[in-house]
C-alpha cells in the first residue's frame, strides 16, 4: 500500500539493484506537481539546518579519509578488542542434577585478539545477477484508423538487385523503376546542355567545311603535280621521236636548200611548187608501262637504247628522206637478236624478283614445311621418340664381354675373404661414347634469328 492507501503495484519494481534508487512508474511522473511550485517547498533552509547538514558531511567525509590513512598506513595496528565481558546466567531446570546444584553460573565473554599474520577467512561467493533496469516507458498516443494515405505512405518496394536474380522472376519495369527511388524527386535538365550540343554541332560544321576545302586544295595540288609530270614525260617522248626520226636527216646540211625552179611561160607564180614538207613526226610502237619500268631498273630508255645513248629506230619505222621520198628502215637480224636477249634477261630478272618476294611472304606469315623436309630437319632424340629410328632386329645381339670368361659361379665366384664385386669399372671402355649422339652447340646468333 502506498501514501494514499491503494495497491502499489511498482512495489516490485523496488527489488534488488533499484532497491536504493528512485522509480518513476505511473503517470504523475511525468506531470509536475503543484505542491512543489508553492513558496514554502521553493523557500532555502534556515541557518540552522545549514549547519547541521555542513557537520554532517564534514563527520562523513573525515571518517572516509581517515579509514583510507589508517589501511595506509603500516604502522597502524588493527583495533583490538575491548575488555572482558561478564554475563549472569540463571538455568532454567533447577536442581541437584542438574549444573552440579548451582542455581547461577558467572560467564565470562572475550574477544580472541587479531592475528595480523593470519590469511583471511572469507571466501568470495557469486552473487546472482540481480533483474535489470525496467523498460523505459513509452507513451502512447490514442488509437486512430489507418487511411489510405498513411498506407501509401508506408509502401516500401522490394530491393531488386540489377546483377541477380536468383529464383529467376519475370520483374516487371515500373517495380525495377520504382527500386532505385529515382521517381522520387524531379529531375531538372540545365539549358546549357542545349547550347553546348548547338555549339559542338556549329564546331562540327565547320570542321567539315575546313577538312573539305583542305580536300579540295590537296586534291588540286596532285591534279596539278600530275599534270606538270605528264607534260615532262610527253616533252622527253617528243624529243626521243625527234632525235630517233632526226637520225637520218642530221646527216644532210641544214644550211642546205634545193634550189627554185624557175617559173614557167604563161603561169602564175602561185601555181608553181613550194618548197618540200617538213619531216613529219614519225610513228612509233606503243610501249607498255611495265617493259618502260624494268628498262628504267635496267639503265634503259623506253625504245631499247641503253642510258645516255640515242634509241635504235623501231620496227617498221617509215620517216620521209630528205629529198622528199619515203623511205622504210627495217630491223635487222642483229639487232632482233639484241632484243630477244634483253627480253629473255627481263623475264629471268622478273621471275627471279616474283620468287623472292613469294619467299619473302610464306617467311613473314610462316608457312608448312612438307613431310619430307620435317623429317630430315628432326632430331635424333625427336626420331626415337616418334619410333621413326631406324633399328636392326634381325638377329639377336649378346654382350661380348660375357663370352670365354673363366670366373663365374661354377668357379667358386671368388674367396670369402676378398671383396671383389666391383672388380672393374662400369664403363672403362669409352670407345662406344664417341658414336652417341650429341647435339651441335647453337650460337647466339642463331638463336636470335630463331627468335625472329
Amino acid at each position: 500500500m502506498n501514501a494514499e492507501g491503494h495497491v502499489a503495484f511498482d512495489s516490485l519494481l523496488a527489488q534488488g539493484s533499484n532497491k536504493n534508487k528512485i522509480i518513476h512508474a505511473d503517470h504523475k511522473a511525468l506531470v509536475p506537481k503543484l505542491d512543489r511550485m508553492t513558496k514554502e517547498a521553493l523557500a532555502k533552509p534556515d541557518d540552522e539546518e545549514v549547519k547541521k547538514t555542513i557537520a554532517e558531511t564534514q563527520a562523513a567525509l573525515e571518517r572516509v579519509v581517515q579509514n583510507k590513512l589508517s589501511a595506509a598506513n603500516p604502522a597502524t595496528l588493527p583495533s583490538q578488542p575491548g575488555g572482558p565481558q561478564y554475563i549472569k546466567y540463571t538455568p532454567t531446570q533447577q536442581g541437584p542434577a542438574y549444573a552440579s546444584g548451582a542455581g547461577q553460573r558467572i560467564i565470562k565473554m572475550q574477544d580472541m585478539p587479531i592475528d595480523p599474520l593470519e590469511p583471511p577467512k572469507f571466501r568470495h561467493t557469486k552473487v546472482p545477477r540481480g533483474p535489470g533496469s525496467p523498460p523505459v516507458p513509452v507513451m502512447h498516443s490514442p488509437p486512430r484508423p489507418v487511411t489510405a494515405l498513411d498506407q501509401a505512405n508506408w509502401k516500401i518496394p522490394p530491393c531488386i538487385s540489377n546483377w541477380k536474380n536468383a529464383k529467376g522472376y519475370t520483374i516487371p519495369l515500373d517495380k525495377r523503376l520504382a527500386s532505385d527511388g529515382r521517381g522520387l524527386q524531379q529531375t531538372q535538365v540545365n539549358d546549357k546542355f542545349a547550347g553546348f550540343s548547338e555549339a559542338l554541332f556549329m564546331a562540327e560544321a565547320k570542321a567539315r567545311e575546313a577538312i573539305t576545302m583542305r580536300a579540295a586544295v590537296q586534291k588540286e595540288l596532285l591534279m596539278k603535280e600530275k599534270a606538270k609530270k605528264e607534260a615532262e614525260l610527253r616533252e622527253l617522248a617528243m624529243k626521243a621521236r625527234l632525235e630517233r626520226g632526226g637520225g637520218i636527216a642530221s646527216r644532210v646540211d641544214p644550211s642546205y636548200a634545193p634550189p627554185a625552179a624557175a617559173p614557167m611561160a604563161g603561169m602564175p607564180p602561185s601555181s608553181l611548187p613550194g618548197p618540200p614538207p617538213l619531216p613529219s613526226r614519225p610513228r612509233v610502237a606503243a610501249v607498255s608501262d611495265s617493259e618502260d619500268e624494268e628498262a628504267a631498273e635496267e639503265g634503259e630508255v623506253p625504245g631499247g637504247g641503253a642510258a645516255g645513248l640515242p634509241p635504235p629506230p623501231p620496227r617498221g619505222f617509215q620517216g620521209e628522206h630528205p629529198a622528199g621520198g619515203r623511205e622504210e628502215v627495217r630491223e635487222t637480224a642483229a639487232e632482233r637478236e639484241e632484243r630477244r636477249k634483253r627480253d629473255e634477261i627481263r623475264e629471268d630478272r622478273r621471275r627471279e624478283r616474283e620468287r623472292e618476294r613469294r619467299l619473302e611472304s610464306k617467311e613473314a606469315h610462316g608457312s608448312k614445311k612438307s613431310k619430307l623436309t620435317r623429317d630430315r630437319d628432326r632430331d635424333i632424340s625427336e626420331k626415337v621418340a616418334l619410333g621413326m629410328a631406324k633399328v636392326n632386329t634381325g638377329e639377336v645381339m649378346y654382350d661380348q664381354r660375357l663370352f670365354n670368361q673363366d670366373q663365374g659361379m661354377s668357379s667358386g665366384f671368388g674367396a670369402d675373404d676378398s671383396y671383389s664385386l666391383y672388380d672393374k669399372a662400369l664403363f672403362a671402355d669409352r670407345s662406344a661414347v664417341g658414336g652417341l649422339h650429341r647435339p651441335k652447340p647453337v650460337d647466339d646468333d642463331e638463336d636470335d634469328r630463331g627468335g625472329r
